[in-house]
């Protein structure tokens, strides 16, 4: 017992000094060769003392606890240690905690623990030519060609439609490209191009691509396939069976039928009532009647009465009429035979009566109206001695009439009476002459220049005037609003207002890129319609051999770099086969088609 407590203060003993040493700092050299001679002494009296007394527990030595002291650098640690607080430890196994790589035997701190050398949680735990896998390994970018499903697994970051690597920019189809574009034979997008171009394909053009060149289609042209009809100067797809149609042509099963497609002309039991079908050969289609017939028919209440025919059947049979004591029928709304003359008795009384006043305050015209209608309905219910207190109101007023005739036509025929009447016929005239011509009735639209270049930017006045009958200008009774169209071009603003009491107003047309006459037309409701023409001429396009823009006008600097093109007598043929234009040896792209040049 007393060996091995001796044994264990010597060890104790021997740490605190080698404590000692580290806290003073000593140089490594010195610390080596403590270290080393301590370790001798243990080794001796491990050997010494093996026989000499019975153990009371059996110590186990874990090796891992006995580190070195090292310098900072670690130069005297293994590969298999690191060096920590100027101690060398052995490096940890896979699934131990770790702060830094250089304590793992892989090389790999991951989230505080050591891990595979290749494992990962994300992309950024990976070289830039790798990527994190599903796996949680690192693998190598994949070259283009082979499967993906994200950017970020391929080489040139396009995993396109997450199933291929391709190039950057790469596109499939039409749909991969941006609007304006389509997807060439190379896999590249491209612009789509303007009318008079070289083609192969219709998806290459911006309008379609017929007999090898970008064209504007038109229904002459041939352009439309079996499945399309021509409609508005346009190749439409023909419609299935049960869509709208206009004709034939139309349909793919080329039967439009009552202006619906269908897979075959009419037959007994299509729902239509057909040319050829009839009530009794196809009650199917046709009913027992045809729709909006009707036929006389005898109410409930004795009265003639309709029938109409509605979804193909006969209606029940109502009427209009009532039935009088006498038997007779009458409109619902209407009286019977005595009702309507007592009504009338008492009309006429009244009229009478109105006339008799009418003479008693001198409205001889009123009188005479009033008697009139009076002995019309006294005549009609056969009143005769009402007939006859008629007749006498309207002779006394015949005789009052004709000596106020007499004096009115003496008046009229005297210097003085005819020279009014011709003042007033003057003046008449004059009012609806005036009327008439000052009035707007039409535009007139007029075009300054009437020509202008084809390349989409010179403008172009439009000059609208409101003018009379006579086609002389004049102003607006109101404000008016004219809609300005043409045929090709942009006109702003299409819409012009010329104020009240105004003639004229402006607006600006700008041409498109296509040589063309383009009609301008001004519409108003209530007014004629003006029309003028402006004429867009051609323009050769040309471009930059520095940057490849578009030239405004050839030898002019260009738009974008500002050069003018290059000189010199040294040339080159264009790449371009379908070009061949000779241009200067250091253009960079092609003058006539644009074409890059190597």
């Amino acid at each position: 017992m007393f060996k091995v407590n001796y044994n264990n203060y010597l060890f104790n003993s021997i740490k605190r000094k080698m404590k000692n040493i580290n806290n003073k700092k000593e140089n490594s050299f010195k610390n080596l060769r403590i270290m080393v001679l301590s370790i001798i002494i243990l080794i001796f009296l491990a050997i010494s003392n093996t026989g000499a007394f019975t153990p009371i527990e059996t110590i186990t030595l874990d090796k891992t606890a006995i580190y070195k002291v090292c310098t900072c650098g670690g130069v005297c640690c293994t590969s298999t240690q690191y060096c920590e607080s100027n101690v060398c430890k052995p490096k940890k196994e896979i699934g131990y905690g770790c702060a830094n790589d250089y304590e793992c035997l892989t090389g790999n701190c991951l989230g505080g623990t050591c891990k595979a050398g290749d494992a990962c949680d994300t992309n950024a735990d990976c070289a830039s030519e790798k990527y994190c896998g599903a796996d949680n390994t690192c693998h190598g970018k994949k070259p283009n060609g082979e499967a993906c499903n994200a950017n970020y697994q391929c080489s040139s970051n396009n995993c396109y439609k997450n199933t291929i690597c391709e190039k950057e920019g790469f596109c499939g189809e039409d749909a991969d490209c941006k609007a304006g574009e389509y997807c060439g034979n190379d896999t590249n997008c491209h612009t789509k191009k303007d009318n008079d171009e070289i083609c192969t394909n219709d998806n290459e053009c911006k309008n379609r691509c017929i007999e090898g060149k970008c064209k504007e289609p038109t229904c002459g042209d041939d352009v439309c396939t079996d499945l399309e009809y021509c409609e508005n100067n346009e190749c439409k797809p023909k419609k299935a069976p049960r869509e709208a149609c206009t004709g034939n042509e139309a349909c793919v099963s080329n039967f439009c039928v009552h202006e619906i497609c269908r897979t075959e002309a009419t037959y007994c039991g299509d729902g239509f009532c057909d040319t050829g079908e009839s009530i009794s050969s196809c009650p199917d289609d046709c009913g027992e009647c045809s729709e909006g017939d009707t036929k006389t028919c005898t109410a409930q209440n004795g009265c003639e009465g309709t029938q109409t025919c509605t979804d193909a059947k006969w209606s029940d049979c109502t009427t209009n009429l009532k039935k009088c004591e006498n038997e007779t029928c009458i409109p619902e709304t209407g009286k019977c035979a005595e009702e309507v003359k007592a009504d009338k008795k008492a009309q006429a009384d009244s009229l009478m009566q109105q006339a008799q006043e009418a003479v008693t305050s001198g409205d001889y015209e009123t009188a005479r109206e009033k008697a009139g209608d009076a002995k019309e309905i006294y005549e009609d219910i056969g009143d005769v001695n009402s007939l006859s207190d008629i007749n006498s109101i309207l002779g006394n007023i015949e005789n009052l009439d004709k000596n106020i005739f007499e004096k009115i036509l003496g008046a009229i025929l005297s210097p003085a009476g005819i020279l009014i009447i011709i003042l007033i016929i003057l003046i008449i005239i004059l009012f609806f002459a005036f009327k008439f011509l000052s009035n707007p009735a039409k535009i007139s639209i007029k075009v300054n220049p009437d020509h202008i270049p084809a390349n989409g930017k010179t403008s172009a006045d439009i000059i609208v005037r409101i003018l009379n009958k006579i086609g002389k200008e004049t102003g607006a009774k109101e404000d008016i609003i004219v809609e300005l169209t043409s045929g090709s071009g942009e006109i702003k603003p299409d819409r012009v207002t010329i104020l009240k009491g105004k003639s004229v107003e402006k607006s600006q047309v700008t041409s498109s890129t296509t040589p063309e006459i383009v009609d301008i037309t001004g519409n108003c409701e209530g007014l004629t319609e003006g029309k003028a023409k402006v004429t867009f001429t051609s323009v050769s396009a040309r471009f930059c051999m520095h940057c490849g823009a578009k030239l405004l006008a050839e030898g002019e600097p260009c738009p974008r770099c500002g050069k003018l093109p290059p000189s010199g007598t040294d040339t080159k043929v264009c790449q371009n086969a379908d070009c061949g234009e000779i241009i200067p040896k250091q253009a960079r792209y092609c003058r006539k088609c644009g074409a890059a040049q190597p």
